[in-house]
């Protein structure tokens, strides 16, 4: 007796907490990992708040304008933030998605088994289509050796690529040897440089596609008979702890050596910011940063365009070198404060003074500065829209033309005077010939 009445009283309990776990898991996941709180996002200024990341940088990614940075040209292991520099190399280098590749042995067993993978298996046919979302939702390192071998044979040519195309960029601060980020002491980049990486990504709707994505299923393979579910992993996305709505894409990356990484690209209501987060001690901290920077720029800023941008080129005066044509890398807008009107801005071309010459077409050679009441509230950079050569090296091609021409001159001079005397001496045979 004594049982059955304690089983009744303890029943509506068991219900009541049936119903709460169950209402618990009905609703999008906004939770936060134990031991975190929600920061406080109401910073008054970006420049006087701590931030948890130790390299931090958040741009205008329309023009790459920085608004903020904390060590942005810092030495940093990106860990799973590299997929996005894949992810770029592949999208333009790959015509058809659709197509079928075989996996590897490199790609199963020259990963680390503990590293984050979505289980591929040797010889299975999986396309490159569900490769790319296995790459960038579920950070599949696996996913990525097969993008490298697809494009370029191997890892080691792919990362050639990688290079090539971060100096096309303009990264200064970066090196990288594989695909998937996994720690290696030369493979490395900056916040800088990784915010021009993704500045590069949101201008590729494909990429932006695969990236933006919530959920993906993989079908059943050849050597897999139940489907892969991707989710994607971003922290401030709908599924995830940190949501905020403005996000549209990103990567997030963690190694033991690099810590927590997290780039994002976020929009609302015509503005476009990037921010990276660098080296963060746990997940959460990186997210926070990123939303706190964000919101303060989306919340107490406005875009304005400046009046000589009519003009796509503009000549501005090199150091070294003398006028050159330059064109603005990106839209000309600038992200200034809200109490600010348009007609408070004054704009000015600044060349920069530590130029290596020659200087190649779609080099970084200055930029345009946006000045308020003498302030420097912006810039954006300027690109070289023809190779260039220092002026040292153009007078030295001027006397070298002028030295040619001199030779070419006392060439014809001796050329004339050997014909003078050639002739003069068949005319003095004709005479005494006649004689």
């Amino acid at each position: 007796m004594k049982n059955t009445i304690s089983f009744t009283r303890a029943l509506p309990a068991a219900c009541i907490f049936f119903v709460l776990a169950l209402l618990a898991f009905s609703f999008p996941a906004r939770s936060y990992a134990w031991g975190d709180s929600w920061p406080e996002l109401a910073i008054k200024d970006p420049h006087e708040a701590s931030f948890y990341s130790k390299g931090i940088i958040c741009i205008n990614a329309k023009t790459g304008q920085t608004l903020y940075s904390k060590d942005p040209h810092g030495k940093y292991y990106p860990a799973s933030t590299t997929k996005l520099l894949t992810a770029l190399v592949a999208v333009e280098n790959i015509e058809d998605f659709s197509k079928t590749a075989t996996v590897s042995e490199e790609a199963v067993y020259g990963i680390d088994p503990e590293s984050s993978h979505i289980a591929l298996r040797v010889g299975e046919k999986i396309s490159l289509d569900d490769v790319m979302y296995g790459m960038l939702l579920m950070s599949g390192n696996d996913c990525a050796v097969v993008i490298a071998e697809e494009v370029a044979g191997s890892v080691e040519s792919f990362a050639e690529m990688m290079n090539e195309k971060a100096q096309e960029l303009g990264c200064t601060d970066s090196h990288f040897v594989n695909p998937h980020g996994t720690y290696d002491k030369d493979h490395y980049t900056s916040p800088a440089d990784m915010a021009k990486i993704i500045m590069a990504c949101s201008e590729n709707k494909a990429l932006v596609k695969y990236s933006s994505t919530l959920h993906h299923i993989i079908p059943k393979t050849n050597k897999s008979d139940e489907r892969r579910h991707m989710w994607n992993n971003h922290k401030c996305k709908e599924n995830m702890s940190h949501y905020y709505e403005p996000v549209v894409f990103g990567k997030s990356g963690y190694v033991t050596r690099s810590k927590f990484n997290l780039a994002t690209y976020a929009e609302k209501d015509g503005m476009e910011l990037i921010t990276v987060c660098m080296r963060g001690d746990r997940a959460g901290y990186v997210a926070k940063d990123t939303i706190a920077l964000m919101q303060y720029y989306f919340d107490n800023c406005i875009e304005i365009y400046p009046d000589m941008s009519t003009s796509e080129e503009y000549e501005i005066d090199i150091p070294g070198s003398g006028e050159a044509k330059v064109k603005l890398a990106g839209e000309p807008s600038f992200i200034v404060p809200d109490t600010v009107s348009e007609s408070d801005v004054e704009y000015e071309t600044v060349p920069y003074d530590d130029l290596d010459f020659p200087v190649k077409k779609g080099t970084f050679v200055g930029e345009l500065r946006a000045v308020i009441d003498g302030h420097e509230v912006g810039a954006v950079p300027l690109v070289a829209q023809e190779d260039m050569t220092s002026t040292l090296s153009k007078v030295v091609k001027g006397m070298i033309i002028v030295l040619a021409v001199l030779i070419l001159l006392f060439v014809i001079v001796l050329w004339n005077r050997r014909r003078m005397r050639i002739n003069r001496k068949r005319r003095s045979r004709r005479r005494r010939s006649t004689s």
